[in-house]
């Protein structure tokens, strides 16, 4: 089988901002959508929720060229690398029309059963469907490192809403980045383009209860690094994540 899958998307009204810049959480939107467009074609069936499991995203960095702008399409394209037991590291792409890479992504996955959300061994079909072999595989990419930080310079709380809940029933990865990213002060955003982001995410947070992010803020001559950490009502870390801004 093919290894890789790719996807055309448009970059519409709602996804823009305020610059007529495609947004990063749509530009997120489109490689979730091309992802899971890959397994329903090859494996899983989300549609009819018969599939017991489903991949969950532990890591994920996103590195931004340029962000595509209103109306402009974008190819998305998409593979997995590498695959190890539980987990798989994935790679997503996001080329202009013309062939220019705009963004690209580098996943580490992990497999779970949806019942119990523990962890689910990859079948001997998921290597031959990503035109991978079981005996030479292997994860190619380590796990992501975050700077540890004890004092926050903003915090927020969010309530979690039905409407942050995705098909799986958990909140939307995505969800996280629209919160951490309210934490960043409008004038970074405004003077700033991320062009980079580091996410871990530790934890699930389920609908109804609420959650805290922190945020403190390194700047340097030419750029910001911003750290985030969101907790949950005890106080447990749930996701990590490092934007920067140029």
């Amino acid at each position: 089988m093919e290894k890789a899958y790719e996807k055309v998307y448009e970059v519409t009204y709602g996804e823009t901002d305020g610059r007529k810049d495609c947004r990063i959480t749509s530009m997120m939107n489109f490689f979730s959508d091309c992802c899971l467009s890959q397994e329903e074609k090859k494996s899983m069936n989300y549609a009819d929720n018969s599939s017991e499991t489903t991949w969950v995203f532990f890591d994920y960095e996103i590195i931004v060229n340029r962000y595509p702008r209103y109306r402009e399409k974008v190819k998305v394209k998409t593979y997995v690398e590498s695959i190890r037991k539980f987990y798989s590291n994935r790679v997503l792409e996001a080329y202009d029309m013309d062939g220019a890479l705009v963004a690209r992504a580098y996943v580490l996955a992990f497999l779970i059963n949806k019942k119990t959300r523990r962890p689910a061994r990859i079948s001997d079909e998921e290597y031959e469907i990503h035109g991978l072999s079981k005996e030479s595989s292997k994860l190619l990419r380590k796990k992501l490192n975050f700077e540890k930080f004890d004092k926050e310079d903003l915090e927020m709380k969010f309530h979690i809403r039905y409407l942050d809940i995705d098909l799986n029933m958990h909140v939307s990865n995505i969800k996280y980045v629209e919160w951490i990213l309210e934490t960043v002060p409008v004038d970074i955003v405004l003077n700033y383009k991320m062009k980079k982001i580091k996410i871990k995410f530790e934890k699930e947070i389920t609908y109804g209860h609420n959650v805290i992010i922190k945020s403190k803020i390194i700047k340097s001559e030419d750029e910001v690094k911003v750290l985030h950490k969101v907790e949950n009502e005890e106080g447990e870390s749930i996701t990590l994540a490092e934007t920067y801004w140029y």
